[in-house]
């Protein structure tokens, strides 16, 4: 056995490693971006929805159109499917569709 070829070998195994390790992280990384966003879009989405209750009506609708365009940049179909939902619902009605949101929105995160 000639120690070039092994060597050589072990270079190329070394090379073929470093570009799978890079690859396995930058989708881990790409899967925790995501997850992040996701979480940040629906947790602002809830925390504008109980607080435009008490907000002037223009900074209310501002705030909470800004918070549903974030979930509809990030959120899977169903949630913006429910979101619509949900939007279009008048208030003081049965909390049905918000809860079918909220069971989305974790599915969407996995919990």
């Amino acid at each position: 056995m000639e120690y070039s070829t092994l060597v050589g070998g072990l270079g190329i195994g070394g090379v073929v490693t470093t570009f799978v390790k890079a690859y396995l992280d930058n989708r881990q990384m790409k899967t925790k971006r995501v997850f992040e966003e996701k979480r940040d879009a629906y947790v602002n989405y809830l925390n504008v929805a109980a607080i435009s209750q008490t907000m002037p009506t223009k900074e209310a609708l501002w705030a909470r159109t800004a918070a549903i365009e974030r979930v509809r940049l990030c959120g899977n179909l169903e949630v913006v499917r429910l979101l619509e939902i949900v939007s279009n619902t008048p208030p003081h009605s049965p909390r049905d569709a918000v809860n079918e949101l909220l069971k989305a929105m974790r599915a969407d995160l996995s919990f």
